[in-house]
Formats: C-alpha cells, structure tokens, sequence
C-alpha cells in the first residue's frame, strides 16, 4: 500500500519577513521552504 502525500506539507506557506530574506518572498510549499533553509545553513 502506497503512501499518499500529505496535503498539509504541500500546501504553499507565506514566509515572514525574516525567513524571506533567506527563502524569497514568494509563498513556498514547506518541503521546498525546508530544502532551501538547509541549503542555507549548510553555505
């Protein structure tokens, strides 16, 4: 039986100001919002 994707994780987010300044303004799904951070942590 296959898993399906959690809505909730793909539903796009609106970032506030601080978290927009390291993953844009525009409003990401979380999963996208949460690779970015990493990728940003890890610079």
């Amino acid at each position: 039986m296959a898993r399906k994707p959690n809505a909730a994780f793909m539903k796009p987010v609106q970032p506030d100001a601080i978290l927009a300044a390291i993953v844009g303004s525009k409003p990401l799904p979380r999963t996208e919002m949460t690779k970015k951070l990493w990728a940003y942590i890890k610079k």
